[in-house]
């Protein structure tokens, strides 16, 4: 099982690395055919292209995050059911 600090970590090391996507201009680029089309249209319409694909990306990542918190609480539940069965010290008497 991991360590509450090991957890800690990996949880700020992700942070990190999504406050450094967030903080890249390149995170708003576009694919050539998109970016074609929309300087074609003006600004306006480039602006909102980058709006849409960071509204599409939010189901995505959602889904993601939601497998993830669930991957993470089935195998808490997991290791405690284990350490009762082994008679490990503070689990529950059966």
């Amino acid at each position: 099982m991991m360590s509450r600090s090991l957890w800690q970590s990996i949880v700020q090391a992700l942070i990190r690395v999504l406050v450094l996507a967030v903080a890249q201009s390149s995170l708003f680029a576009q694919c050539s055919m998109c970016r074609a089309a929309a300087a074609a249209q003006g600004p306006e319409a480039a602006k909102a292209l980058n709006e849409a694909i960071l509204i599409l990306l939010l189901p995505a990542v959602a889904l993601f995050c939601g497998a993830f918190v669930l991957a993470v609480r089935g195998n808490r539940s997991s290791d405690r059911d284990e350490s009762r069965r082994e008679g490990a010290p503070g689990s529950w008497p059966q």
